[in-house]
């Protein structure tokens, strides 16, 4: 199965330029993460590292005032998620799977931006 995905935030990939000194930082369980595009509880994601990729369905996470949120909202943010601690985060992605789980609607607006080049 092939899944189509989109960069949503970066843990700690260093070339992706706008990347915070905090990102890839542990809290306990949780993992800070520089929130690239928006995301859900619920939603199907992707984390990619250089150790191998893992996929799971986002459950809980928490705001940068470690309050629980169901959504990250977009660039700029910080948040935190539940991440397993043994997982090396350096040079790490997460992905927002758009096949399976992902809403039909912006799953097709954002493969017509994709397509028209915006």
């Amino acid at each position: 199965m092939t899944a189509i995905g989109m960069m949503i935030a970066a843990i700690s990939f260093l070339s992706a330029g706008s990347l915070s000194a905090n990102a890839g930082q542990r809290r306990g369980p949780l993992a800070q993460v520089d929130v690239k595009n928006k995301f859900s509880e619920g939603d199907s994601l992707e984390l990619m590292a250089p150790a191998g990729n893992m996929h799971f369905t986002q459950q809980g996470m928490e705001s940068g005032e470690a309050r629980q949120t169901e959504v990250a909202s977009g660039n700029g943010r910080l948040i935190w998620l539940p991440l397993p601690e043994e997982v090396d985060l350096s040079w790490a992605l997460l992905m927002l799977n758009l096949s399976g789980g992902y809403p039909p609607a912006r799953a097709t607006e954002f493969a017509k931006k994709v397509s028209s080049g915006d």
